[in-house]
Order: structure tokens, then sequence, then C-alpha cells
């Protein structure tokens, strides 16, 4: 009987556990919940895109589902501080969108600062690049010589912080003034540029075959990588210039989150990142594919961090 009432005891024990201490989310492994991504701009963008692509694989990978959640505003400003005052539980990812998320710290007094963030990976790139109106240059030669001769004259179209500081490297390297047209868009850009209303435009790839098809003329890439069929337009870095910029979606957590926390997600985005499938997804979007995470990552964010910062603090008017 003794035995029998022993045994009766351990179940109990046992079943206090399951139920009880065993049930608490902290005890939990993670995740044993969905998770939340937030996207800080409108659904059908280029960061959204990458986000859903990220988000389904995601959601195979760690058994969960994880639902973008748009929260567009104030050029990404309002997604940003959400993702940045989340709690540091695991359940709200973010998707950042490099480099505006970087700029605006620089330009106002934003909720949040770079250091709120923990940067796990990039997937892909999208490379920004200088392109001339038809009839004005054929290289980056002629529009040095032509924008030193007459300071001011030449116009650079741009939608967003971007575009601006891409602007403003292309005049830092070139030592030349020119006047900056801002735009809400960049198919606004892509359209005054058509239009011969401005002379210069900072536009990504996907633009280019219209734009090469009705006379334009794409002169520079702002990032070391370039897109496959477009290899024969020279880069900043071949000019001899330390530049290496790009648009980038950055997956990040809230700082803090615990150590099994990251290297639970760590390890499945890595899975991602390796899987070929998810390669062409990305480059069916127009964008390079070049997965970094860790040190890489690290170092390429500080790098540009840094360039941004230079051109805000140099032309700090283009920014307002």
């Amino acid at each position: 009987m003794r035995k029998f009432f022993t045994f009766i005891i351990i179940i109990g024990f046992a079943m206090c556990y399951a139920f009880g201490a065993g049930n608490n989310d902290g005890d939990s492994i993670y995740p044993s919940k969905n998770i939340e991504m937030i996207v800080p701009y409108g659904a059908g963008g280029g960061t959204d895109n990458a986000a859903r692509i990220i988000a389904e694989a995601l959601s195979t990978e760690l058994g969960q589902q994880v639902n973008v959640v748009n929260r567009a505003g104030a050029g990404g400003e309002i997604g940003f501080e959400e993702i940045a005052t989340s709690p540091a539980d695991g359940y709200t990812i973010g998707i950042l969108g490099g480099p505006d998320h970087s700029y605006l710290v620089n330009i106002k007094d934003t909720n949040y600062v770079l250091e709120d963030f923990d940067y796990l990976a990039v997937y892909n790139l999208s490379l920004p690049i200088l392109v001339a109106r038809k009839g004005s240059f054929s290289n980056w030669d002629e529009l040095i010589e032509y924008a030193k001769a007459n300071p001011g004259a030449v116009t650079i179209g741009c939608s967003g912080g971007g575009p601006i500081t891409e602007a403003a490297i292309a005049m830092t390297c070139g030592d030349f003034d020119a006047t900056i047209v801002k735009f809400s868009g960049s198919a606004d850009v892509s359209s005054s540029l058509l239009g011969g209303h401005i002379d210069l435009a900072c536009l990504t790839p996907s633009y280019l075959p219209t734009l090469e098809a009705n006379g334009c003329v794409p002169l520079i890439y702002f990032s070391k990588e370039k897109v496959p069929g477009y290899e024969n337009i020279p880069s900043l870095t071949e000019l001899g210039f330390d530049v290496d910029i790009a648009h980038n979606p950055i997956v990040v957590l809230p700082k803090g989150c615990s150590e099994e926390v990251r290297s639970t997600l760590i390890r499945a985005l890595e899975k991602i990142g390796a899987d070929p499938k998810i390669k062409e997804k990305f480059e069916n979007l127009n964008t390079v594919y070049s997965f970094k995470t860790g040190e890489d990552l690290t170092s390429y964010l500080s790098d540009m961090d840094a360039l941004i910062a230079e051109m805000v603090g140099q032309y700090p008017t283009l920014f307002l």
C-alpha cells in the first residue's frame, strides 16, 4: 500500500510540473507561439516583398507562423521605433529598410538609436545607380567636366534619404555642386528623367531596362557588387573611391533578447540563407543576393553608417 501511495505522489508532482511551471512561456522552448515581423513600409514595396520571403521561410524553419505587420509612415520612423521598443522576448522581429534607419538618426531626434537593434542578417542588396538623361552625359568623366564648369547647373532627382545620400556621395567623389530635386517616390524620379526634366537620377537596376531603351545612360554604381547583365557599368570603387552603399532589408531583434532566442533565429536564418530556392526568389526581385551575418554584417553596416553620417555632416541642408 505504501508503494502505491508513493507512486500516486510522484504522478501528482509530475502533473503539477506539466500543467503548472512547465506551461509558462518563460520555460517553453522558443518559439512556442506566433511571431510578428514588423515592416516599416507599406505592402507591395521592395522591403515588404523581401520580408514576406523571409517570413514564409522562417515559419517553416521555426514551426511557428511569422506574420508580417506593416507599420508605414514618417519615412519608416514609425516602424523603426516600434521595433526598437518592443519586448525583447523574440516574438517581435523587424525588417529595417537600410539605409533609411541610419540616416534618420543623423538628421533628427528620433525615439530610437542604432544601438537599440540587434542586427541578425541581410539577404539581398538593391544596388543604387546614377543614371543620366538621354543626350546629357555618356560617362562619369563627362559629367564631372561639365558639373565643375557649371556649378549647381546639374539637377539630380532623389526620393528619400538613401538616394539623397547617394547624390551627396556623387558630389563628394566628383568634387562638384549640383541641385537636388526631391520626389515622393522613385517612379516619379524615373518619369522625370525620361521626360528630360532632370539631368540625373539615383535609381535601382529594376528601372534600367526602360531607361536604357529610352536613351538614358547608367554612369556609376555606388556599391562594390553589380547586377548580372550590367557588369559594364563602372563602380565608384573601381574609380578609386572607398564607397559601398546599397538599399537592404535588415533582419533585426530589439536589443536584449536572450541568447537562446538569438541563436535559434540565427540558425534558422543561416539555413534559409543556404537554400538555393530562397536565393532564386530574391533574385527575382531584381536584387543581388548577398547573405551576410555575424562579423561580416557588422562590418558592412558600420561602414555604411559612418558614410551616411559623413554625408549628412557635409551636406546638412540636403536632408531637411
